[in-house]
């Protein structure tokens, strides 16, 4: 598959690579195209590459050797990482390629040492990469570590785009409902783009994806056991309990524990960026909400964790209509990221609103400085949104609290299957937007 929108992440890399001496440090999580976007930036420049396998010291040492004599015709035998390392640092001069560097603590722990003591001693240009939040955090950021402060640069990759991820899906064949839907379970993922290939139908993809032997299934435990370490069954059932969203006393009723030992865990899941803390917009602080922050694994923890043994053993099949409600729920998230990604809006913030007594608003945008408020509205479902919708949403818009007696009101709705007649005329003589899939596809252009 092509290589797609990484341009700043490309022109920084080749950059810091004019250096005569540089330790580029890449992290984000497992899947999101690392090792894509060095091999990019390598693709034409003479380089040496070690993937740093999870190996005992000596089966470790052979496969570098392996890979340094396949790559620059001749390799000596190494008894240990500090004669690897020491090796690489005197006698190769080009750009040293380490993915998934964070492994090195599992052949030898005295190896983030070794690498301190040789950067200070020989001019190197290094690349690395590890897909552990936590644990390139620890290595690289934390004081005591040998290698902080080390890096020259240290990127964090975040998800593609959303409008690069639809055209990704698109490009594949799927039709543009297919495409958001494939966003709303996938999100900016490279790598679980990659494998919508096969299918041009989000059905299709969603049957082989909860198939056995599917890597989607065990995808949510293997990585997400790797940052939890032993504690992960904790761990699990917060995020099993956070669904959409949910206050932290809610949390703790979910999984039998006093609210008092659950503000460390939610610490620790935000600090690996695995959730996030949210307020209503316009609303008060205190009304906290958790949110996982990803977009797969906001669907694992729905769909696939409450049933995994069963899709593993091909005992259950997938359920459309909750996947359906679980769309239903994600297109706002969608929406909200398209607002701000094409500032179809001059607005200030942007984000949902609730309160405590129940009542929600999908999107809401506000200009601090015209005092100009939007409030949207998403219905993704199989059949046209009528006035009863535009209604209900300027009803629960006289419940937000902000510059009541001046603001200019606007609203938004979005509808996956357009609008009967009758709405649409009314909505054109009070001047409200509506977008239907036709709207989206020219706003992502």
């Amino acid at each position: 598959m092509k290589f797609y929108n990484r341009k700043r992440e490309v022109e920084v890399i080749s950059n810091e690579l004019k250096n005569e001496k540089t330790f580029i440090v890449i992290y984000g999580r497992r899947r999101i195209g690392k090792t894509r976007l060095v091999e990019e930036v390598l693709k034409e420049k003479n380089h040496v590459e070690f993937f740093i396998p999870r190996k005992r010291l000596t089966p470790a040492l052979s496969y570098f050797q392996k890979k340094l004599m396949e790559q620059e015709g001749y390799s000596p035998s190494f008894k240990t990482v500090d004669e690897f390392l020491e090796y690489l640092f005197r006698n190769v001069k080009k750009p040293i390629f380490f993915d998934e560097i964070s492994n090195f603590q599992y052949i030898d722990s005295g190896a983030y040492s070794i690498m301190q003591s040789l950067l200070d001693k020989h001019d190197a240009k290094l690349i690395a990469t590890g897909s552990y939040i936590g644990i390139m955090k620890r290595i690289f950021t934390h004081a005591k570590e040998p290698l902080f402060g080390r890096s020259t640069c240290m990127l964090h990759l975040k998800p593609l785009s959303v409008s690069t991820a639809v055209k990704m899906t698109q490009d594949i064949g799927y039709n543009l409902a297919d495409s958001i839907e494939l966003w709303c379970i996938l999100g900016g993922i490279p790598r679980y783009i990659e494998l919508t290939q096969g299918d041009s139908k989000f059905k299709d993809f969603i049957k082989r994806m909860l198939s056995p032997g599917s890597i989607f299934i065990e995808e949510g435990v293997n990585v997400l056991i790797q940052e939890f370490g032993r504690k992960w069954d904790t761990y699990f059932s917060i995020l099993d309990a956070i669904d959409f969203g949910a206050r932290p006393t809610e949390i703790a009723g979910c999984i039998g524990a006093s609210i008092t030992s659950i503000p460390k865990y939610l610490e620790d899941l935000e600090r690996l960026e695995v959730i996030k803390r949210r307020h209503p917009l316009l609303g008060s602080k205190r009304n906290v909400r958790y949110v996982i922050n990803d977009n797969f694994f906001t669907f694992w923890f729905k769909e696939i964790y409450p049933r995994f043994e069963e899709y593993r053993s091909n005992l259950e099949k997938p359920s459309y209509d909750a996947i359906q409600t679980f769309l239903g729920k994600m297109v706002e998230r969608f929406i909200i990221e398209i607002i701000k990604e094409k500032k179809v809006f001059d607005f200030t913030s942007i984000g949902s609103w609730w309160s405590r007594k129940g009542d929600e608003i999908d999107a809401v945008a506000v200009n601090e400085k015209f005092k100009e408020i939007l409030f949207c509205e998403c219905k993704w479902r199989n059949r046209k949104v009528d006035w009863d919708i535009v209604e209900e949403l300027k009803q629960k818009a006289q419940l937000v609290d902000w510059y009541n007696e001046v603001r200019k009101e606007r609203f938004l709705i979005v509808s996956k299957s357009g609008f009967t007649r009758s709405c649409l005329e009314r909505m054109h003589n009070e001047k409200i937007l509506h977008w239907d899939l036709k709207d989206i596809k020219n706003i992502i252009k």
